[in-house]
């Protein structure tokens, strides 16, 4: 399972650039297995063990907490970049995924 992780990381890493927020609102599912972070912060340490093919620093960041695994959730958008998005869960929490991990 964790192997599938990195390996989801290394499909949707598209690098750490500071990228401008802009505001949107729209309803997507974010796909089942795939990560979400509590912060930018933690999704981009995520991005970059995944790159790296760090498996234990992904691991790490999930069993602290950070960082979680999807179970294919609804979740409400409201922020989004040139390739993460924050939204809203079920729950009313925002989280941090990327982009192209959410379905319309």
């Amino acid at each position: 399972m964790i192997r599938n992780i990195v390996v989801v990381g290394l499909l949707g890493f598209s690098g750490l650039a500071i990228a401008q927020w802009g505001d949107v609102e729209y309803n997507a599912t974010l796909k089942k297995e795939y990560i979400y972070c509590g912060s930018q912060k933690s999704l981009d340490e995520f991005g970059a063990f995944a790159q790296d093919g760090d498996e234990d620093g992904a691991n790490k960041m999930v069993s602290d907490g950070k960082c979680r695994i999807s179970s294919g959730m609804k979740v409400r958008v409201f922020q989004e970049n040139d390739y993460a998005a924050s939204f809203l869960s079920p729950s009313g929490k925002a989280f941090y995924t990327y982009k192209k991990w959410l379905k319309r």
